[in-house]
This record gives C-alpha cells, sequence and structure tokens, in this order.
C-alpha cells in the first residue's frame, strides 16, 4: 500500500481506527503472553493508540514503528513526554522513558535498530496491509524481532462487501503466514458489535503465537575449537586436582527473575519460585513455593539464574544448566528446554554468571565464555545483522578474569589487573563508556576511579566494587539504582553515596559484595549488613516504606554471608543457615 495513502488520512485527521480507550482484547488476554514486568512490547504500525498507554501504566517497556510523524507527535502530547529525536538509519527515533518509537518505513527497520523485544502485540499492522504485502511483511517482522512471541488480532469479513483497511485475515492466512516459526493457539473469536464500520459483520480474533523450537544440533561445526577441545578433555578427565585448588570462594544463592536457588550443606542444589521452562531442575513445568531439589546434581560449586534458565559450576569444572532454550541458554542450538540439568561443553569453569536469556562462564585460565542470545552482542560475538543464538565462544580481549556479571542483554568482567571491561547492549550507558548506542562490541574499559574487585549487572545499569571498599555504578538510574542521589541515567560511573553525619554524602564504604536485581541493587557490609538502593515497588530493599531510594537504606538484613538481588527482590542466607528473602518471592522457611 501507498505510504502516501496513511499520511494523507492522518493529515485530514481521518483516524476513526482509533479508540478512546486500551482494547479490551488487549486487557483480557495479554496475560497469556506470560511476560515479566519490565519486559519489551513491540507494536508494529502503532499509530497513537491508547495501548500504549495502557502497556506503560501496567510495567511494561513499549517499542513501535509508525509510518506517519503526525501520529507520533502525537501520541507523546498526550503522554505528556517530551521525546528525545536522533536519527538512526531511514528513521527518527522518538524516545522517553520506556519507549522507543521508531518513525519510517517499517521494512527500513532492522533488528539491530529496534533491540531485543520480549513480545509483539499486533493489533493493526497485518490488518493494515493488502493480501499481496502481508507475506513480505510477516517474514520481516519475524526476522527483526527474532520471532518474539506474539498476541496478534485479525479482523475476518467478507471482503467484497467492503474495502480495507482494515482488511479481512481469515485464519487460514494467519496460519499460511506463521505455522512454520510459531504454535498458534486461537484465543478467542467475537463477533463486531454493530459490524465492522457498520458496513458489514465481522468477527474479531486473538491468536496467541509461541515460538516454535527449531534449528538442529550444530554445536560441533559452529563451536570454536578451543572451546570444544577444552570441554571434551573435561568431560574425560575432569578438572585437575591442582588446579581445583585455584577455584574461588563461589557464592551459595542465585537469584532469576522470579525464581531463587541456592547450594545446601552437602554441594547439592534446590530451587523455588517460577517454574514455566523448568528453571527449578526437578523433572517438572510446576511452580512451587518451597524448596525442590535438582535432580541429579552434587558437587555444585556456584550457580547462576537467569530469567528462565539456571546454571550451576560443579567443583570438577563442569557446566550444567537446565529451563529455557529457546536462545540456547543451555548452550546448544536443539532449542529444546529440559526440567532437568544437561551437560555443557564449557570448562573448566571456576564462576558462572546469567543474563536474561545468555550465559557466561569464567575458565580456570582467566578467559570469559559465553553462550545464549546474542542480538546484541552480549555474548562476545559480533554480528553485523540481526544475531542468532551463539554457542560457547570465547570472548576477545578478556584476559585473566576475576569476576563476571551479566545483565539483561550486556556483560562484565574484572581483569586481574582491576581493569574493567563490558559489552553488549547499551540503550542506556550500561556499559559506561560515556556513549549511548544500541550495542557495544568489542569489550572496552569503563572509566572507574579505581581498580575495581567485582562487578554486577542489572537489567539496564551496572556497578562495579572498587578495591577500597566503595562502589560505583551507570547506566539506567530513574529508579534510584545508581545511589548516587540523582535519580537519573549516567553514561559513566558515578559513585554511590549515603548521608554524612555532620550534613553532606561521603561515599558507602566498608563494602564486601555488591548485586544487582532489575531496578535496584544491594550491598552487603563488613559489618555484614545489608543496604540496598532503587526501585522498591514489591518491598525488595526491605524495611522502607518510600517506592524508591536514590542512596543506600538499610534494608533490615544482618548477619549475613551470602547475598542475591534478582528481577523484583533480594535474598541472603544468614550465618545461622537460615535464608531471608524481600520482595514478592518469599524465604523457604526450612532448606533439607
Amino acid at each position: 500500500m501507498d505510504p502516501g495513502f496513511w499520511h494523507q488520512r492522518w493529515q485530514k485527521n481521518e483516524i476513526a481506527f482509533h479508540t478512546s480507550e486500551a482494547n479490551p482484547l488487549l486487557v483480557k488476554y495479554f496475560k497469556e503472553l506470560s511476560l515479566a514486568k519490565g519486559s519489551r512490547v513491540f507494536l508494529p504500525l502503532c499509530g497513537k493508540t491508547l495501548d500504549i498507554s495502557w502497556l506503560l501504566s501496567n510495567g511494561y517497556r513499549v517499542a513501535g514503528a509508525e509510518l506517519s510523524k503526525i501520529a507520533i507527535e502525537q501520541l507523546f502530547s498526550e503522554l505528556g513526554v517530551e521525546p528525545k529525536i536522533s536519527r538512526v538509519g531511514d528513521a527518527d527515533h522518538h524516545s522517553a522513558e520506556n519507549i522507543d518509537i521508531f518513525v519510517g518505513d517499517i521494512f527500513d527497520l532492522s533488528g539491530r535498530m529496534l533491540g531485543p523485544v520480549d513480545a509483539i502485540y499486533d493489533r493493526a499492522a497485518l490488518v493494515a496491509l493488502p493480501e499481496a504485502m502481508r507475506g513480505r511483511y510477516t517474514a520481516h517482522l519475524t526476522e527483526i524481532t527474532d520471532t518474539a512471541r506474539q498476541l496478534l488480532i485479525c479482523y475476518e469479513y467478507d471482503q467484497s462487501k467492503m474495502d480495507g483497511p482494515p482488511f479481512s485475515v481469515r485464519n487460514e492466512e494467519v496460519k499460511k503466514r506463521y505455522r512454520d516459526r510459531y504454535d498458534l493457539k486461537l484465543l478467542a473469536s467475537t463477533d463486531v458489535p454493530g459490524g465492522l464500520k457498520g458496513k458489514c459483520a465481522a468477527k474479531e480474533n486473538v491468536w496467541l503465537l509461541r515460538p516454535r523450537a527449531r534449528g538442529g544440533n550444530r554445536r560441533i561445526r559452529l563451536m570454536s575449537r578451543a572451546i570444544f577441545l577444552m570441554g571434551v578433555f573435561l568431560l574425560i578427565f575432569g578438572i585437575p586436582s591442582e588446579a581445583r585448588e585455584g577455584l574461588s570462594t563461589p557464592p551459595v544463592i542465585a537469584s532469576g527473575d522470579d525464581h531463587v536457588c541456592e547450594v545446601t550443606s552437602d554441594r547439592k542444589a534446590v530451587c523455588w519460585g517460577n517454574n514455566r521452562y523448568g528453571q527449578l531442575g526437578n523433572g517438572t513445568t510446576a511452580d512451587s513455593d518451597i524448596p525442590v531439589e535438582v535432580s541429579g546434581l552434587s558437587n555444585v560449586a556456584a550457580l547462576a539464574a537467569g530469567d528462565g534458565h539456571t546454571c550451576a559450576a560443579l567443583t570438577t569444572g563442569q557446566v550444567k544448566c537446565w529451563g529455557r532454550n529457546d536462545q540456547a541458554q543451555l548452550a546448544d542450538l536443539s532449542r529444546h528446554s529440559s526440567s532437568r540439568p544437561v551437560l555443557t561443553p564449557v570448562g573448566p569453569a571456576t564462576q558462572i554468571a546469567a543474563g536474561r536469556n545468555h550465559t557466561c562462564a569464567r575458565l580456570i585460565n582467566g578467559a570469559v565464555v559465553c553462550w545464549g542470545d546474542n542480538r546484541t552482542s552480549q555474548t562476545g560475538v559480533q554480528r553485523p545483522s540481526l544475531a542468532k543464538p551463539s554457542l560457547p565462544v570465547v570472548v576477545p580481549d578478556v584476559l585473566g578474569a576475576l569476576s563476571i556479571a551479566a545483565g539483561s542483554e550486556h556483560s562484565c568482567a574484572v581483569q586481574e589487573d582491576g581493569q574493567l571491561l563490558c559489552w553488549g547492549d547499551n540503550h542506556y550507558g550500561q556499559l559506561g563508556h560515556g556513549i549511548q548506542e544500541h550495542h557495544s562490541f568489542p569489550p572496552r574499559p569503563v572509566p572507574i576511579s579505581g581498580k575495581a574487585r567485582a562487578v554486577t549487572a542489572g537489567r539496564r545499569h551496572s556497578c562495579a566494587l572498587l578495591r577500597d571498599g566503595t562502589v560505583e555504578c551507570w547506566g539506567k538510574g530513574f529508579e534510584g539504582q545508581l545511589g548516587d542521589g540523582l535519580g537519573r541515567d549516567s553514561l559513566t560511573p558515578v559513585r554511590v553515596v549515603v548521608p554524612a553525619p555532620g550534613g553532606g554524602k561521603v561515599p558507602l564504604g566498608k563494602v564486601t559484595a555488591i548485586t544487582a536485581g532489575s531496578q535496584h541493587t544491594c550491598a552487603l557490609l563488613e559489618s555484614r549488613e545489608v543496604f540496598c538502593w532503587g526501585n522498591n515497588s514489591l518491598g525488595q530493599l526491605g524495611a522502607v516504606k518510600d517506592k524508591t531510594a536514590a542512596t543506600p537504606v538499610f534494608s533490615g538484613l544482618k548477619d549475613v554471608v551470602a547475598l542475591s538481588a534478582g528481577g523484583w527482590h533480594t535474598c541472603a542466607v544468614l550465618s545461622s543457615g537460615e535464608t531471608k528473602c524481600l520482595g514478592p518471592i518469599q524465604a523457604p522457611q526450612v532448606l533439607e
């Protein structure tokens, strides 16, 4: 369809297709996408729909593509937000807190420009295009979103009785366009009250599209030779005893987006919380509020938990993973999730870190290996176009790593000399390089004020623990997660501060460990007390009444020996062996 058609309609304000409230079908069926708060939802040909306001008000981030500049100017005006406008490729990028809209031809929008999305909500795009364009559109949409799950709403009516748009898209066509990449489920089919535009009877069909497992196991062919040979050696011989002596003391608790795992006294592991993808590892996909033992896992040295997957580094140096695998989170391309641990070709590993859908391991020789989702080069592989999941690869330019961290779509590593390197997604400056860009590769140094001891990464921010016991953070800071008292984003590191007794502020000091959740950060002090800052909407900061804290506040946790922040919670292990959690995930009463 000629773009001029839509430009003319907006210029003449012929936009009766926009309603005065959020689509009731969106409100009713959006939960079927099973998205965590903070997930990024893409709306193709979004216009100024009030569905965007509904998504934002319910805690989701929005990305959109729209042909009409007028539509997006009206959108931001009605949201009461002044967007930052920049030129990205052939599109004008309008961005503000939690929203990015690309104004231009959707077919000029690439996966690199768009960035990672967790789901697609298509109410207006497929039905806006004539049949001759719909094949190209669905293929392009699948490519730039890497087959993200979809909530699709279509009209079905006798096309001979009315000209589109909106066009009739029959159920058979939906299946034809998407069945090769998705499992489709028709959630509802409702009559349009009064007919479509009052001209003809029509049905409004609501579809749920879930990515279909695809691809074969090309591990041997695609894996770097060095990692493959190292993994084979490990599988046969295990980690040498002299190398085991160099293993650092690992954390004994790990928090994912909405699940937690812990190492038991006998070096096994238990998990509790959400288990949609089998991330609890007990052979089921049933959620559990009490700890369940991970099947067949022993000799656990360290744990890491992502959004829907979990990994363990064993005392033998081997790495096992379980849970979601649609982005090769389990280190293979089968795309089959597993509710039980599977052995990866990675090792010998001494530390493990999990992001939203990718994982990194620090090897005994100080190298860093990453795998999984690589849409922003977070695994250490440069992609000139839309990236596909990556098998384990050695991250270039990282030597002698002492500490690693994986954020939502970025990664960081501390080297032996105290230098800190970060790579991957940089939409909010979470790499600390002083610039804001879609992604950055290869790894580059972060200009912290001293030598780093450890690093942690949240969804869109990062923090470093310096060797002098102070902390610096950078990236997204709107919720106060940077801890500098300003409550705003920063492209470079800022010092975490606390009120001084005589007035003013002083650096938070005597910190021994740091951990980052989605939008909050916590620090363990030498006193074994825990201080936290950032978002507190679900009580993840502990003994704080406010919804946010821009500087560290005492959480109420004392005598803590291990600490881990998850999506919207914080969990700690006390010296007594008791586990306590703050936020929506409750601590188990007894760990067997």
